[in-house]
């Protein structure tokens, strides 16, 4: 069986079983105590996705959505007998993408320890990957594909020693020089979640096997870091030392890129994407293009234009438009802060940066605040750079 013939069948993709932990697929709860041989996850050629649990002498398991799901739903697992619980989550929900699933074991939040993982909310909690015939470039498939490679460096910035992760597109080991994006997660993740949450090398390397992108590399830093742990939750003077200074001096001095800002991009999700504007603005002699998949101002500190004076770069828009080449912004469709968005739109049209052909605007339909929404961002902004 050829590399094609590997995964005929969509549900069989690794994309939607990789996790943190694990590459293959995961072992039928029978491995673990029950004479059962069933699988933890299911899917059905129906379009029914099948969710099993093992919990020994539960009486009740109930699975829920969270508050930010585009579909809600609350479900009592049915007890089939030897420990393991099952749910349908019927076709009709119509989940698609990135599901994360919350677990209640007699009223107690709990892990499903055979279910697929990811960072959420400061910590793990279970996910399952519905396929989205909308989404086929976060598919594992037969083209050249990226590495990813974990960096450790001392931050001068915060005192300690942390980690980075990096990829580099196919066809780096042969050499050249490349741009590089500097990519931020959301708030109560790290700097493993575009990876393992966004299918992000699935993603770039699907874009450049079809010629839509150019190689980049991308440095995915931890965002939750300050120079003191006490700090509120947009004070970036931790962050922002640590990628601007810190890892960008180690990424340079290792990898084969170029360094002039207009091959250096910033961007980001949620509390990453307050990051990115924050820091791609402060710092024009560095970023030549910004991302922001969310908010533009620093809401969560102050949400008044006047209390994000970064933003003042945009009120000169001739010296703006000298200064970058890309400005990205995206949201969701049915994302809670779609109006503060809106808010965006008419503070950029003050001073005529949504007529600047350099600014790109997108609210992509049915989407919300999670992986799923994000990922389109990325397949779309990753169009646009260093071209």
């Amino acid at each position: 069986m050829g590399a094609e013939g590997a995964s005929e069948k969509v549900t069989e993709n690794k994309a939607l079983y990789e996790r943190v932990s694990a590459f293959d697929y995961l072992a039928p709860l029978s491995s673990f105590g029950s004479s059962k041989k069933m699988p933890p996850l299911e899917y059905r050629e129906n379009g029914d996705v099948i969710v099993r649990m093992l919990a020994k002498g539960a009486k009740t398991v109930r699975v829920t959505s969270t508050r930010m799901a585009v579909v809600q739903f609350d479900l009592e697992m049915t007890d089939t007998g030897d420990g393991i619980f099952e749910v349908v989550l019927p076709e009709s929900l119509g989940l698609r993408g990135n599901i994360v699933l919350l677990f209640t074991v007699d009223g107690i939040p709990s892990l499903n320890e055979w279910l697929p993982m990811e960072v959420y909310g400061v910590r793990l909690a279970n996910c399952i990957e519905v396929y989205d015939p909308e989404t086929p470039y976060i598919l594992l498939k037969d083209v050249p594909h990226g590495a990813v490679t974990r960096e450790i460096f001392f931050s001068e910035t915060i005192g300690q020693w942390v980690r980075c992760m990096v990829y580099t597109p196919p066809g780096y080991e042969e050499g050249g020089d490349y741009p590089v994006l500097y990519l931020q997660h959301g708030g109560g993740e790290n700097e493993t979640c575009w990876m393992f949450n966004g299918k992000l090398p699935y993603i770039l390397d699907n874009l450049l096997a079809e010629e839509k992108a150019v190689p980049f590399l991308v440095v995915m830093n931890n965002g939750m870091l300050k120079k003191d742990g006490d700090m509120g939750p947009n004070d970036f003077d931790g962050i922002e030392g640590i990628i601007t200074e810190d890892c960008r001096k180690h990424i340079e001095a290792k990898y084969r890129v170029r360094k002039d800002k207009w091959s250096r991009a910033i961007a980001g999700l949620s509390l990453g994407s307050m990051q990115a504007v924050y820091i791609g603005l402060r710092h024009p002699e560095l970023y030549g293009s910004i991302g922001s998949f969310t908010y533009l101002r620093c809401r969560d500190k102050d949400n008044t234009y006047e209390g994000n004076p970064h933003l003042d770069a945009f009120k000169n828009a001739e010296e703006f438009k000298k200064n970058y080449r890309l400005l990205f912004h995206s949201i969701g469709g049915v994302e809670k802060h779609l109006n503060e968005f809106e808010e965006d739109d008419r503070f950029l049209a003050q001073y005529g940066i949504d007529q600047w052909d350099g600014y790109v605007r997108e609210i992509i339909p049915g989407q919300t605040h999670n992986w799923s929404c994000w990922r389109r961002a990325l397949y779309d902004f990753a169009q646009y750079l260093f071209k």
